[in-house]
């Protein structure tokens, strides 16, 4: 059908491009060889006219005809694909400090039928509808071109900027299949080329360095301990001499550390018939400075207390914690055959351990 853009469709203004045409069946596509099948030949349209998806290739193959199998794409290229990287910039307005976005995508071109497909990896707290941003399909040319055809192979490429449904994807680089298959077709792919930083993205990696909390809170994995290492105990053998005292003898201890919360026991079996306790489950400080102030071990340092009353009274916390002291506690890795262990200013010297303990040791 020709008419003149400058008049309307309405009838009259129009005028079919068949005149004098005499055959007007419908090419059939299929082929009869003992059996009806589908052919994969190019068939003309109605009359005889060529049609759109039926016309000739815009580049001829780089093999010669004979040097490979004749086979249909949807069959030699089966689930293959190309994939490549690429960004668009999408202008935004009002917005303090920048004036565009980088988005981030995946550009898959598909060997068995030259459909395209465009994926946007999502992000986190990102405010905009990512995932799928182009279905799978065959995608025209732009106008820009000139040209009817569709989108082929050699339009894809590292640097080379496609637009797809009137956005512009600068592609920025390709797997490692797309870059082999593309140089055996005798493809020269470039290097990849770094992709631009995205100042939404800048923005709010500054600002979670710049947000500091009103109450801190420091959260140790306590639970995940206690679980793993429930029951479990490393059992030493010790003494403590203290025969330089008066009235002082060779205590024989057993030293207890449970794994389960880094606490140490220590225990008395020099009498076997009246054992005690010379240390209580608890942990052990490696230096004893005498006994703490109230609230030397807060979990975070208060620097002012503001109003008056339990309802209305606040106060301010030190998110960096300058006033808190740290106290260093025995470990198992501070304990050893033939070890010093401070209990409170007694000497207390490791000399054996129990099968459990060597396995433990000997595993870490």
């Amino acid at each position: 059908m020709i008419r003149s853009i400058d008049l309307p469709l309405l009838p009259g203004n129009s005028f079919p491009n068949n005149i004098g045409q005499t055959r007007f069946h419908k090419s059939h596509h299929f082929e009869q060889l003992e059996v009806p099948y589908l052919s994969d030949k190019e068939r003309p349209g109605i009359g005889g006219a060529p049609i759109y998806y039926s016309r000739p290739r815009r580049y001829p193959s780089i093999y010669a005809r004979g040097d490979v199998s004749e086979l249909p794409t949807w069959i030699a290229f089966d689930r293959q694909m190309l994939a490549f990287d690429a960004y668009f910039q999408e202008s935004i307005h009002e917005v303090h400090g920048y004036n565009h976005l980088v988005r981030k995508c995946r550009i898959y071109f598909y060997l068995e039928d030259g459909t395209i497909k465009v994926v946007e990896p999502k992000v986190a707290n990102s405010g905009i509808p990512q995932g799928c941003l182009m279905a799978r399909q065959r995608i025209r040319l732009p106008k820009s071109s000139g040209s009817d055809e569709f989108y082929d192979i050699v339009d894809f490429n590292i640097g080379k900027t496609v637009e797809l449904h009137g956005r512009i994807f600068k592609i920025t680089d390709c797997d490692n299949f797309t870059r082999v298959f593309l140089n055996r077709l005798g493809i020269a792919v470039p290097d990849p080329i770094a992709m631009p930083a995205d100042p939404y993205t800048q923005r709010r990696e500054q600002a979670k360095y710049e947000i500091q909390p009103k109450k801190p809170t420091t959260k140790t994995d306590k639970l995940g301990q206690f679980l793993a290492m429930d029951g479990k105990v490393l059992c030493f053998t010790g003494y403590w001499d203290d025969r330089l005292t008066c009235d002082g003898d060779l205590h024989l201890l057993k030293v207890l550390y449970y794994l389960a919360d880094d606490t140490i026991e220590v225990k008395d079996v020099t009498w076997k018939d009246q054992p005690y306790t010379l240390y209580k489950r608890a942990k052990l400080p490696k230096d004893f400075l005498g006994l703490k102030e109230p609230g030397v071990d807060s979990p975070f340092t208060v620097l002012n207390v503001l109003g008056s009353g339990t309802q209305k009274g606040r106060f301010l916390a030190d998110s960096l914690n300058c006033g808190q002291s740290q106290v260093q506690y025995y470990r198992d890795n501070d304990l050893a055959i033939g070890g010093v262990v401070n209990v409170y200013g007694r000497r207390v010297v490791l000399t054996d351990c129990d099968p459990f303990t060597r396995e433990y040791y000997r595993v870490k």
